[in-house]
């Protein structure tokens, strides 16, 4: 599974930095199998939060205490990645986007 892939969840729960969000925001306007995970990704949080607090007002630090639990359930690879490995998902969209372009220049 590539680093963009796994940081799919923590872009789900608003937790990358704003270097890694734009990127993998660029990946997922590039690649439409991608933005179907995402779309998973955020089905399923949807429903683990809806499990969670039904009928319930969560304050912004309730909140905040089920995006870390979330967060601390993924595996850890796919956890934050210290800022010497953010790069992984900018060379990714890098290379979706040179694969569109081959894919466009073949065409």
């Amino acid at each position: 599974m590539s680093d963009l892939r796994e940081q799919l969840a923590l872009y789900v729960l608003d937790e990358l930095e704003p270097s890694e969000r734009a990127a993998v925001e660029e990946a997922l306007r590039l690649d439409p199998e991608l933005r179907a995970e995402e779309a998973a990704w955020r089905r399923d949080v949807g429903e683990l939060l809806a499990e969670s607090a039904p009928e319930m007002e969560l304050s912004e630090t309730e909140l905040d205490g089920m995006t870390d639990r979330l967060v601390a359930a993924l595996p850890k690879r796919a956890q934050i990645h210290e800022p010497a490995e953010a790069p992984t998902t900018e060379v990714r969209a890098a290379e979706i986007r040179t694969a569109e372009a081959q894919r466009t220049q073949a065409q």
